[in-house]
């Protein structure tokens, strides 16, 4: 997180315990020789658990644009989420809308929270609106809140 690059030899197994020792959020992206070329290739994790991959003649010009991707993405995720209309249509195609039968607690929970997100962003949005993307997108089970 600090901006530092950490090489690893996946031959020496010592290197390993450099890995062991770091916390997910330590961890921004990784980066290997292409198997092909004498290239490298970059993988940065993004929001969302998104990945944005780069690849450059060495490491810092693959991180570079691993790093590139990873900016343009979040720039266009935000520009999305400023518009409530786009942002809530894009949720309701998302939503898992049979969450609760499932037998997975975190399925559970992951669609009760995507639900009341929706509805947050469904609160800012004209009510026609929402009703007309409602009915578009939920099974007719499901009641508008609006």
């Amino acid at each position: 997180t600090d901006g530092s690059v950490v090489e690893l030899d996946y031959t020496d197994r010592s290197d390993e315990r450099k890995l062991v020792g770091l916390s997910p959020d330590q961890v921004v992206g990784i980066g290997w020789r292409d198997r092909y070329g004498k290239g490298w290739k970059v993988t940065v994790r993004g929001t969302n658990l998104t990945r944005h991959e780069g690849s450059g003649a060495d490491l810092a010009e693959a991180v570079s644009a691993a790093l590139n991707a990873y900016y343009t993405a979040e720039a266009a995720e935000i520009a999305l989420r400023a518009d409530s209309v786009v942002h809530l249509e894009r949720e309701l195609s998302r939503h898992d809308w049979w969450h609760m039968l499932s037998d997975s607690y975190a399925t559970n929970v992951a669609g009760h929270d995507h639900m009341v997100e929706i509805r947050g962003i469904a609160a800012r949005c004209p009510a026609d609106t929402v009703r007309a993307l409602w009915l578009r997108y939920a099974p007719a089970d499901f009641a508008c809140p609006i």
